[in-house]
């Protein structure tokens, strides 16, 4: 039997997200929530370790790796982190 893993999605768009959301659901039976901000996704990481986090490199105007990165080192080291779009400075996941 499959695992089911809990996905957290960090979106601009927030139509995709929702599909991707429903995707996941439907097809592979995974748990996942729609951030709909940066605050929003780093708090749900505070309050559930995520499996995997699905995220775009900018949302609102704000750079998403470094705060991302920071909230799944102390809550989540074991989750996988996939940044989707262009990053807006080539050393923005460095560190």
């Amino acid at each position: 039997m499959p695992q089911r893993a809990f996905i957290l999605i960090l979106s601009n768009d927030p139509d995709a997200a929702e599909r991707l959301h429903d995707e996941l659901r439907a097809e592979h039976n995974h748990s996942c929530l729609v951030a709909h901000d940066l605050e929003e996704a780093v708090a749900s990481i505070q309050r559930r370790a995520p499996d995997v986090v699905v995220a775009a490199m900018t949302v609102k105007g704000e750079e998403t790796p470094g705060p991302l990165m920071g909230a799944l080192r102390g809550n989540a080291p074991q989750a996988i982190l996939l940044l989707i779009g262009d990053s807006p400075t080539p050393d923005v996941v460095d560190g």
